[in-house]
C-alpha cells in the first residue's frame, strides 16, 4: 500500500537531513515524503531539496504549529496511508 511520510519542521535542518537520509532505504518506489517547513530558510530548503530529490519540501511563512503542519502536508498527498514523523527521528 502506498504511503506518505509527513514531517513538520521548524528550524531543525541538520536533524531533518539526518531523518531524511535514514528514511530513504525504507521507502518503496511509490511512497512519498512531504515536509512542511515553518519559517522557512530558502537556502537550507534548497540544500535539502538537492540532497533528497524524492522529498517534497513546502516552505511556509510563520509557524502555525504541528497540527496545522500535518494538515497542510496531508493535503499535498493522495496516499491512503499517512505516517507522521518528527524531524529528529532516525529510522533504523
Amino acid at each position: 500500500m502506498r504511503a506518505a511520510v509527513l514531517i513538520v519542521n521548524y528550524r531543525t535542518y541538520d536533524a531533518l537531513d539526518r531523518a531524511l537520509s535514514s528514511l530513504e532505504p525504507w521507502l518503496r518506489d511509490d511512497d512519498e515524503v512531504v515536509v512542511v517547513d515553518w519559517a522557512s530558510d530558502a537556502a537550507r530548503v534548497a540544500m535539502l531539496a538537492r540532497a533528497h530529490p524524492r522529498v517534497r519540501i513546502e516552505g511556509r511563512r510563520g509557524n502555525r504549529g504541528f497540527a496545522a503542519g500535518v494538515n497542510a502536508a496531508a493535503a499535498l498527498t493522495t496516499a491512503p496511508l499517512l505516517i507522521l514523523l518528527n524531524p529528529d527521528t532516525v529510522v533504523e
